[in-house]
């Protein structure tokens, strides 16, 4: 994922981040199969190498990935969200820093 040089603009995940916080899961779902689509259709991507990235899930199998997360949430398994962005935030302030560094990331 890109993130900004520029320390006055937000990082592209926090700004997806604030995108998407008033979406309900039905949007949220309905937002990631557009994504998909967009990137299987993309003339700048060839499909192979999408499908490397992003097997061709039926929505039933990804209906399916959800309800195990949800069970594996009920169990206290995984990671909450808001901590999960902390640290892409967290992520990308290190990268933003390096690159003002002039270093690679």
């Amino acid at each position: 994922m890109k993130t900004n040089t520029n320390r006055k603009e937000r990082p592209v995940a926090v700004r997806y981040r604030e995108m998407v916080k008033g979406m309900d899961n039905a949007e949220k779902i309905e937002l990631m199969f557009v994504l998909i689509e967009s990137m299987r259709t993309s003339e700048s991507v060839d499909s192979e190498s999408v499908h490397e990235l992003i097997p061709p899930y039926t929505k039933e199998e990804i209906y399916a990935r959800i309800a195990q997360s949800k069970r594996d949430s009920a169990a206290g398994l995984g990671q909450e969200s808001e901590e999960m962005f902390r640290e892409l935030e967290d992520e990308f302030a290190k990268e933003d820093y390096l690159l003002e560094m002039g270093k690679t990331v």
